[in-house]
């Protein structure tokens, strides 16, 4: 899955829809709906999103053209059948997290708007393992985040000690 979100961040970088991305941060992402996506992202911004990726909807890769959105949906959908793994308690994402966390944000940061364009209600919502695992994510972040900072506050009047 590395080499195609690889793929997907050049492309994303290229055209520049990550300037767009990069207006929310990914700890505001918890429900990735509609409703979530409007509320974050304003509608020049999305407009502008599906703009660029409608104009940009094929790539060259070793001289194979390759549709923008189809390699989108089956990355997607390959997390999603990893995250199922993950949320259902299969693979213990304690050990998972230490290596995947940093790139699995940043994939679900570029897709988010794609996801949450595709979640218009609950009830037939896609990328539920994703978004689970994603919250689950976030939330061991929030706390090691917290408590990293907590431990340099603690640490710093001993750092100006030894300096």
């Amino acid at each position: 899955i590395i080499p195609k979100l690889s793929i997907i961040f050049g492309v994303f970088e290229k055209f520049g829809l990550y300037k767009i991305l990069e207006e929310v941060k990914f700890i505001n992402f918890t429900d990735f709906d509609i409703d979530e996506l409007n509320e974050l992202y304003s509608q020049e911004s999305i407009q502008k999103y599906q703009e660029l990726l409608s104009k940009n909807s094929h790539i060259l890769i070793n001289d194979k053209k390759v549709d923008v959105e189809d390699l989108m949906v089956t990355t997607l959908n390959q997390l999603e059948h990893m995250c199922m793994y993950i949320s259902t308690k299969v693979a213990d994402e304690k050990y998972i997290y230490n290596s995947l966390h940093q790139q699995f944000f940043k994939a679900i940061s570029f897709l988010y708007i794609s996801i949450s364009l595709t979640n218009i209600n609950n009830k037939d919502k896609y990328y539920t393992n994703i978004i689970e695992v994603f919250n689950i994510w976030k939330s061991k972040y929030i706390k090691y985040d917290k408590r990293e900072k907590k431990m340099k506050k603690k640490l710093k009047p001993s750092l100006h000690k030894i300096k």
